[in-house]
């Protein structure tokens, strides 16, 4: 449900919602089932998954983190062309 002169952008994804009169959410972010309190403005690039109140600033954004050891699986098609996965579940 939108309130009253929301101003949502078509990047936004939004999962059952309630939003307050004069919400702002211009920027690539997410909102999934919470409600957001008249004159929210959401933060680029959060995921605002909790009730928000009147008048805030919503922002959530979890740290990064990088894998360095990771190593993509090969796909089905490289198991097929490369003999040393003969008889070899890779994704197992």
């Amino acid at each position: 449900m939108l309130g009253e002169r929301c101003k949502v952008s078509n990047f936004v994804e939004m999962k059952n919602n309630r939003l307050g009169a004069d919400v702002k959410a211009s920027h690539p972010s997410y909102l999934g089932a919470a409600r957001l309190g008249r004159g929210v403005t959401v933060a680029a690039g959060s995921s605002i998954t909790q009730d928000v109140k009147d008048g805030a600033l919503a922002l959530a954004r979890c740290p990064q983190v990088d894998k360095e050891a990771w190593h993509k699986p090969a796909t089905p098609a490289e198991t097929r062309q490369d003999p040393s996965f003969q008889g070899q579940n890779p994704y197992t």
